[in-house]
Order: structure tokens, then sequence, then C-alpha cells
């Protein structure tokens, strides 16, 4: 009857060994699945920041760029948010189609325009020097 105890409490113990080993593997492989995860958002996280700071190298290249004009434009329009400016845009645009009812694209020419102007007059002064 001992050895009948024995063989019984060694089986349980295989048993109990079996499901723990089966549980330890299991909570492995969570445990890796999971580290993998972090490692990805680490990377994209490190992706991110550095986009973030390339974005904001360039835009204190535009700031230094800019004229004074655009600067006081910048310090009117610089603590709105990108949906306060579009709907500010949009406001804009819907005046300026009231106004030029014959040519919805007159801002869109203007400033097309207006970009050529610059181009030219950078031209000219450069053909002088």
């Amino acid at each position: 009857m001992k050895h009948s105890l024995i063989s019984l409490r060694s089986l349980q113990n295989f048993a109990q060994k079996t499901t723990l080993d089966s549980e330890l593997m299991t909570r492995s492989a969570r445990v890796r699945d999971v580290e993998a995860r972090a490692a990805a958002i680490e990377r994209e996280f490190a992706a991110a920041k550095a986009r973030a700071r390339e974005l904001i190298e360039n835009a204190k290249a535009a700031v230094e760029d800019a004229t004074a004009e655009e600067k006081e434009q910048m310090d009117e329009y610089g603590e709105h948010t990108l949906e306060q400016l579009e709907e500010k845009l949009a406001e804009a645009k819907s005046r300026a189609a009231v106004i030029f009812r014959g040519d919805a694209n007159v801002v869109q020419n203007y400033e097309a325009r207006k970009v050529q102007v610059k181009k030219k007059k950078g031209n000219k002064k450069n053909c002088h020097l």
C-alpha cells in the first residue's frame, strides 16, 4: 500500500509539474509577445520623436526666414489651433467667393501670381549682381 501511495504521489507530482511547465511556456510566450510589442512601440516613439525634432528645426528655419509681415501674421494667428485657422481660411474664401462671384478661384490666382512676381523680382536682382 505504501508503494501505491508513493506511486500515486509521484504521478500527481509529475502531472502537476507538466501543468506548471505548460503554464510557464504559455506565460513565457506572452512575455515575449509583450516585449516585442514594447520594442515596436519604442521604435515608433523614437521615429516620431525624430520626426518632431525635424519639424521643429524646419519651423525654426521658416521663422528665421520670414519677412516682417509674415512674422506679424504669425504673432496674430500663432495662438490659434489648426481647426481655428482652417475655419478662418474657409470664412475668407467664402467672403471672397461672394465678392468675386465671376471667378471662384480669384484668391488662388492672386496668390499664384504673387509668387510669380516675387520670383521674377528675385531673378532680376540676381541678374544685376
